[in-house]
């Protein structure tokens, strides 16, 4: 990616408060922050805005469907899973080759996972 060129974040949170402090993580790290628009699906979504990354809650029906599994890897999306920091978290993420990142974790950490993902 050129350096002048930011990573685009499409975050998928299972509130709209947790998407909304994501959202700002993910601001503070200097990517760019996408969010589905209220009529649209997740997967509509990730196929329309092509995000670099998507930041997926753990817990959402996407985790375990294949089709967003499918999706991502064929518009070449690398996935960050957050959620409440514990050993299922990892497990989870690894089960599906993503990131994970806990939601108490600092921007900086958030920074990282981005960056591991989009060059996944």
């Amino acid at each position: 990616m050129p350096a002048d060129r930011r990573h685009t974040v499409l975050i998928l949170a299972r509130s709209q408060a947790t998407a909304d402090d994501v959202g700002t993580l993910v601001r503070s790290t200097g990517c760019i922050a996408l969010f589905p628009k209220p009529d649209q699906g997740a997967l509509a979504a990730l196929f329309h805005l092509r995000p670099d990354v998507v930041m997926l809650e753990r817990g959402r029906e996407e985790e375990a469907n294949e089709r967003f599994h499918a999706i991502t890897g064929t518009i070449g999306a690398g996935v960050v899973l957050f959620g409440e920091e514990s050993p299922e978290l990892r497990e989870t993420a690894k089960v599906h080759g993503y990131r994970s990142v806990a939601i108490s974790a600092p921007a900086r950490a958030f920074g990282f996972a981005i960056e591991e993902a989009a060059g996944a």
